[in-house]
């Protein structure tokens, strides 16, 4: 089954369920197939490469991958898709799965004997199965939009389009704050932000985020005079 034009149509169901640019679809792709639809027993982040993980399967293989392609290659729903646009290959009549690409070559993406490979893995009842959390660290800007200025609640920021919640670690902020300090809704603070990521028993993918340390405090009037 060679596909030319119509290839787009696939990439257009996986950019439906969240996967794009083209080049996260290739990445999820190529997972899969290494995988050969084992369930990994171990996944751990790389101490060097924030964006990568090591995953291991029960017969010993580790395979290296950016952390966003294996939550994408993990979730049902994209699994659901890929073996739908796969589904010819069920029929006697196709045995490949070929794309014709921009300087008219083509390529093999898939076989038969790979169909098992994109099936849902169940990771719900799995004993062994198990996820070490993707912890990460990065500097960024940040929009106050709902302080906490007594107690230790978690503050509502936004980071663009991003709306979350997220405890503030550092002391000496938190006692500037109890000490009157002035903070209010779109004050802008620089931070070091710490996001963990783990694997629910519903396997839904849970995400807890600290801030570490307030790096600096831009408030809204400042910003009103730069502008």
């Amino acid at each position: 089954m060679i596909l030319g034009r119509e290839v787009q149509g696939a990439i257009a169901i996986l950019g439906f369920v969240g996967l794009h640019p083209l080049g996260i679809i290739n990445g999820v792709w190529q997972y899969i197939i290494e995988a050969k639809g084992r369930k990994p027993v171990n996944i751990e982040q790389l101490p060097d490469d924030n964006a990568y993980v090591e995953i291991k399967f029960a017969d010993g293989e580790t395979i290296k991958a950016g952390g966003k392609i294996v939550e994408f290659a993990m979730r049902d729903d994209i699994r659901v898709k890929t073996s739908a646009i796969l589904s010819p290959l069920t029929k006697d009549e196709f045995s490949t799965f070929k794309i014709v690409d921009a300087e008219g070559k083509t390529k093999e993406l898939a076989n038969r004997e790979m169909l098992p490979y994109f099936a849902v893995i169940n990771t719900t009842d799995d004993n062994n199965f198990e996820l070490s959390p993707i912890v990460n660290e990065r500097q960024c800007f940040l929009h106050v939009s709902r302080p906490v200025l007594d107690g230790d609640g978690k503050w509502r920021f936004s980071e663009g389009e991003k709306k979350f919640e997220a405890a503030i670690k550092d002391e000496e902020f938190q006692k500037l704050v109890k000490d009157g300090m002035s903070i209010g809704s779109k004050d802008i603070l620089c931070v070091i932000l710490r996001e963990e990521q783990t694997i629910t028993k519903s396997n839904e993918i849970k995400t807890e985020r600290v801030i570490k340390k307030i790096l600096t405090h831009k408030y809204l009037e400042q910003l009103k005079m730069t502008e």
